[in-house]
């Protein structure tokens, strides 16, 4: 792995955080709870030093904060203790900077109840480094040319500081066979550049271009098939040149195009395509080409099936081709090196069997002839799914009563396309025609007489068949009781979402294909104003796999004092219909402990009560 280690701030743990909000210890079903929400300390610091004698310092959101406040030193913990800067954004820009201290920062969040703890110190200089080189004439061997990896113009790298200098840097490899050992580590720099611009050769013609590399796992386990670009006197040739894993940072392998070169001086450059990158590159090698290789196929697309998946791509549109290989991992470049499967030149369809349903699996394919292999094509991504049997029975049917309705609920049967709800006047007796085939797990039925007990069973169906009937349930509807939905399509807020697709009013808007998800982090909350003050005896949480091990469901009569109705610390997810007893025109889900690592994930909260 790279020897530069890079120092990213991370957030105080959340044991202060939770001391402070007064959940150390889960409150009591009737306890009165006042959130005393001072923020977390800011995560993720991150230092770019720019060409202006300035520092720009960003972070993550601290859920709840208000401001941040920006704290500067030319000393390792030497931040004063009055900031440099109080600001509502997540960056700041440090300005006309003296080019010879290094600095320090550190940052905090502030909101009415207080300031959080600093975040974790990180240290740049201003202004980095320039990129020299890149014209160095390259050495013959051969018919061949090489171009030392050393001597190239290093750009558009994240220039950060390290113990022993700036990243990225000119390593020691005992596996180069350039002057010194010395080689240039890619890695990390999502839009990095090494460029040679005297790439002379005599005749207009084909050439291969080959880069000698090596990497082996490192802070990127499970990536076996580091992408980069290739970029030609300006222009991009591809963004999927393959380097598959060589298993170690000093045994080296060549990756081979073709490119066209004017007679005279070129220009070639690799190009980061993602923070992947390549820990070790040694040599670049141009040669004259005899014959050529295919292009990259293209516009390769997925299918899922059942237990398996079916691709198909647009054939190399020049180098006939004499066969296609396929290549497969469970990650983002993570595709193995040795193809799963291939066909033969005229052929752009593949079928992958015996994949587990459920689990997302990533392919590229490339074309080969004689002479050598193609660019990657675009990397697709499919999760196989079981269409060839029913699903299963639905589970968990509720059936919750109120004035003129019923309102039911039930757990999503894996694989099902909808559903279809039965209803009768006596036990057994709901036919053979469905009064609702809602494609969701629930439907609410307005077409009811007050007084009458209906009796209901849902099945669930997809392409392959119908499953059996669900356990039967039954409510009865009353003038002036019961409890009605309070909360559907009411205001709704939340400490945090993943993103601005997952927005708290998803979980409130009656469609259970839409979600809204936290950030990854302890605690987490999710609310909605019902408008005004109401009686609350049930709740339903309809919880996506990323659900919460210990919560609390709380009212509140302003939104700022809460009271605590249940709690839980034993969750286990999916369809939550509970029994509760409380009043208030707030309502909200408190998250303390998460089940899983990302955050927390409801396709549906809703509320009832009179």
């Amino acid at each position: 792995m790279n020897t530069s280690i890079r120092v990213c701030a991370r957030a105080i743990t959340a044991l202060a955080v939770l001391s402070a909000l007064g959940l150390a210890a889960v409150p009591s079903a009737t306890a009165e709870v006042v959130v005393a929400a001072v923020p977390a300390a800011p995560e993720e610091i991150e230092l770019v030093a720019g060409s202006d004698s300035s520092i720009t310092i960003e972070w993550e959101a601290s859920p709840g904060a208000t401001s941040y406040r920006v704290y500067r030193g030319t000393a390792s913990g030497g931040e004063a203790t009055t900031p440099i800067a109080t600001t509502t954004e997540l960056e700041y820009k440090d300005t006309n900077l003296s080019p010879t201290p290094v600095y320090y920062y550190q940052v905090t969040a502030v909101n009415a109840e207080g300031e959080s703890p600093r975040s974790v110190e990180d240290a740049s200089k201003t202004p980095p480094p320039i990129g020299t080189g890149g014209t160095t004439p390259g050495v013959p061997s051969g018919n061949s040319m090489i171009y030392y990896c050393k001597d190239a113009l290093l750009g558009g790298f994240d220039w950060f500081k390290t113990l022993n200098g700036w990243f990225p840097s000119v390593l020691g490899s005992s596996g180069s066979e350039s002057p010194g050992d010395r080689v240039v580590d890619m890695a990390y720099a999502e839009e990095g550049f090494m460029t040679f611009n005297n790439v002379v050769v005599p005749t207009t013609g084909l050439y291969s271009v080959s880069w000698r590399y090596a990497f082996q796992g490192g802070l990127f386990p499970g990536v076996n098939n580091r992408q980069m670009g290739l970029k030609v006197n300006g222009v991009v040739i591809t963004t999927t040149q393959s380097f598959p894993i060589t298993g170690s940072f000093d045994v080296y392998q060549l990756s081979t195009l073709q490119v066209r070169l004017n007679a005279g001086v070129n220009s070639i450059s690799q190009i980061a395509v993602s923070d992947h990158g390549l820990s070790r590159v040694d040599q670049l090698i141009v040669t004259p080409a005899t014959a050529s290789s295919p292009s990259g196929p293209t516009n390769l697309r997925a299918t899922a099936g059942n237990a398996g998946a079916t691709l198909t791509w647009n054939a190399s549109a020049s180098g006939n081709p004499t066969s296609y290989s396929i290549y497969r991992g469970t990650k983002s470049d993570g595709e193995v090196n040795t193809p799963v499967g291939t066909t033969n030149g005229s052929t752009t369809t593949f079928t992958d069997t015996g994949l587990q349903n459920g689990k997302q699996y990533f392919y590229f394919v490339a074309a080969n002839n004689a002479v050598g292999g193609s660019p990657n094509s675009n990397e697709v991504t499919v999760t196989p799914v079981n269409t060839g049997a029913a699903p299963p029975t639905p589970s968990g049917v509720t059936a919750l009563a109120g004035n003129g309705s019923v309102q039911l609920n039930w757990n999503a049967s894996a694989g099902a396309t909808g559903y279809s709800v039965y209803r009768g006047t006596s036990p057994g007796g709901q036919g053979a025609t469905a009064i609702a085939n809602p494609t969701t797990n629930s439907y609410t039925d307005t077409a009811v007489t007050n007084g009458t007990t209906y009796y209901y069973k849902v099945t669930a169906r997809n392409a392959a068949g119908t499953s059996g009937n669900s356990a039967e349930v039954s409510a009865t509807p009353t003038t002036g009781g019961g409890a009605g939905l309070l909360s559907q399509g009411h205001p709704a807020t939340a400490s945090s979402t993943e993103n601005g697709s997952l927005v708290a009013a998803n979980a409130f808007d009656g469609n259970n294909s839409t979600r809204w998800s936290s950030a990854f982090a302890d605690p987490q909350w999710i609310q909605v104003d019902l408008g005004a003050a109401h009686s609350v005896n049930r709740i339903v949480l309809n919880w996506q796999t990323a659900y919460g091990r210990a919560f609390q469901l709380q009212t509140s009569a302003n939104g700022t004092t809460w009271t605590t109705i249940y709690s839980t610390t034993t969750s286990t997810g999916g369809l939550q219909d509970l029994a509760v007893t409380g009043s208030g025109r707030y309502v909200r889900m408190y998250g303390t402990v998460r089940a899983t690592g990302y955050g927390y994930s409801l396709l549906e909260f809703q509320v009832y009560g009179t």
